[in-house]
């Protein structure tokens, strides 16, 4: 449905405005919690493989964006950043069309859904993202700090960020409800994300 299209588009460009404030956990491991794309992942629960794409290239330039502008607040001298210079914006679109197929091509194959289902596969993809991204700027640097501390970080990032995917997939039902008399394909996903079945 058209409407609930621009409902979940509105709330992926809400969440590029609370990634500003979210804070750095440095209790464990400096890890972050990554809204855009833990919104970007649950709506593709519940979206098309069509609108998942153009929702795609919506967060990836929200999240481009939002990288030049932590590193502009953080006064990040030029010099330090040049080596990804090339990645800096445009790079997140092709990410995100990767995790989100992903998203789709595992949906497609499960014989059950549930909210347990998908808040597994929120964990699963949010660590995709977050290897992939991590890989490739550190491959366009030169160097690949492997140790314990980075996959600890990238871990914990994944775990505390997929946590509060069961609240935004019951905001995602919430707003459906307004438009469960529509699109049966939509209504069908959104009703096995609150459902007792695993």
């Amino acid at each position: 449905m058209i409407r609930y299209i621009f409902v979940c588009l509105a709330l992926l460009i809400l969440s590029a405005g609370i990634q500003q404030w979210t804070p750095e956990l440095t209790s464990f491991c400096k890890a972050h919690i990554l809204v855009i794309p833990l919104f970007f992942f649950c709506i593709c629960h519940v979206q098309r493989y069509t609108t998942t794409l153009c929702f795609a290239l919506i967060a990836g330039l929200m999240w481009d964006s939002e990288q030049i502008l932590t590193a502009f607040e953080l006064n990040i001298p030029d010099d330090e950043i040049k080596p990804v210079d090339n990645l800096r914006f445009g790079y997140s679109i092709f990410l995100f069309g990767i995790v989100g197929f992903y998203i789709k091509f595992i949906q497609a194959f499960l014989p059950f859904r549930g909210l347990l289902v998908n808040y597994i596969n929120t964990f699963i993809a949010l660590l995709l993202f977050i290897l992939l991204d991590n890989f490739l700027i550190l491959y366009v640097r030169g160097s690949l700090p492997l140790d314990g501390k980075f996959f600890l970080q990238i871990g914990n990032t994944a775990f505390f960020t997929s946590l509060i995917s069961p609240l935004v997939y019951l905001i995602l039902y919430l707003l459906w409800k307004p438009f469960q008399n529509g699109d049966q394909s939509i209504a069908g996903g959104l009703d096995s994300l609150l459902s007792n079945k695993l």
